[in-house]
């Protein structure tokens, strides 16, 4: 299995019609919506509890339509790796994702996600946070990360360097998005070293299978264990 992954990894792929520098734009933009979306939901709807979510998805919807209009040409949209797997099963990346969400759950010590910190209950929360958890971030993230970033920092920096770069990424846009003045080790446990342990599964998803809609699906499973333990558990 790992013989597999190493060599599927260093496998070469066509490089993106598109540069390092350009995927980099995409990922700062990605960061400038997070902050747009969350001052209009909170300008519109205050501070309410589920303005976050509201802020959060809004950000990732903003992101989509981002990508979306800048590779539009048919090269950059297959580029992309949004098609079907390389023979493997999408309901088989579910499953180790969420073994894998499932491990990780013990060594948080069955803390929730940032996103579903302090998580009350009403209505708005569940719609935006299972919008933005099971659908939106997943997307979103992934085509950014995976779609866009990954196959150009491969061929920028080489295939395993690559995997690296887009790890330390996703984990730094996870702890600048979610971070605040008040960091503890358990802090710096969800906002940092979870999201790198997280990017490092997705990317190697991503590497193996050669399609981000793979990692789109180990994303959602991520997604929906933790939905399952704010329901469960509280």
């Amino acid at each position: 299995m790992l013989r597999t992954l190493f060599t599927r990894v260093r496998q070469p792929e066509a490089p993106p019609p598109w540069t390092s520098f350009s995927a980099l734009q995409t990922v700062i933009v990605s960061y400038m919506t997070v902050i747009v979306g969350t001052v209009l939901a909170v300008m519109v709807f205050g501070q309410q509890r589920f303005s976050l979510l509201l802020g959060w998805t809004l950000a990732g919807a903003l992101t989509l339509v981002f990508v979306w209009f800048t590779r539009r040409s048919p090269q950059e949209r297959a580029a992309l790796r949004l098609g079907p797997t390389n023979n493997t099963s999408l309901l088989l990346v579910a499953l180790l994702c969420l073994g894998i969400a499932m491990a990780l759950d013990v060594l948080r010590r069955y803390q929730p996600v940032p996103e579903l910190m302090n998580f009350t209950r009403t209505p708005g929360e569940w719609l935006f946070a299972g919008l933005f958890m099971l659908m939106v971030q997943p997307i979103a993230e992934e085509v950014v990360f995976r779609g866009v970033m990954y196959p150009a920092l491969r061929v920028t920096l080489g295939a395993w360097t690559g995997v690296l770069a887009t790890i330390l990424a996703h984990a730094l846009f996870h702890f600048l998005a979610y971070s605040s003045a008040d960091m503890n080790i358990d802090a710096i446990w969800l906002t940092l070293a979870l999201p790198y342990i997280d990017a490092l599964v997705l990317t190697l998803v991503r590497a193996y299978t050669g399609s981000t809609r793979a990692a789109i699906v180990g994303h959602m499973a991520f997604g929906l264990f933790a939905m399952v333990k704010v329901i469960t558990l509280g």
